[in-house]
């Protein structure tokens, strides 16, 4: 999984952008900024907005991982989910197929 806020640090001191100058860039304090930082997970808008100021893509680092494929093969994951979905419970706790009208 993507660490977005070690990307987003690692960006900043690249371009050797002063801390409080990223901060008001992004209308945010320095001591938010350090919380991005350490932040496994973002808002979109706000990776948006820090995308822009650092004149970088971050929404493509998630779709060149593994979390994301072009091909039409469902992750395990996903193949799991779909399974659980198309399964229900009994009253004896056995899972039951639901059944389709077509």
């Amino acid at each position: 999984m993507i660490h977005i806020g070690r990307k987003i640090k690692e960006q900043v001191y690249k371009l050797n952008i002063p801390i409080t100058e990223f901060a008001s860039s992004i209308h945010k304090s320095r001591t938010v900024v350090y919380n991005i930082f350490e932040r496994k997970t973002i808002d979109t808008g706000l990776l948006y907005n820090i995308s822009q100021v650092l004149d970088y893509n971050f929404f493509k680092l998630y779709i060149e991982s593994d979390l994301i494929t072009n091909d039409d093969t469902p992750s395990k994951e996903s193949a799991k989910l779909s399974k659980k979905k198309s399964l229900k419970r009994t009253g004896n706790n056995k899972p039951e197929r639901k059944r389709t009208i077509k």
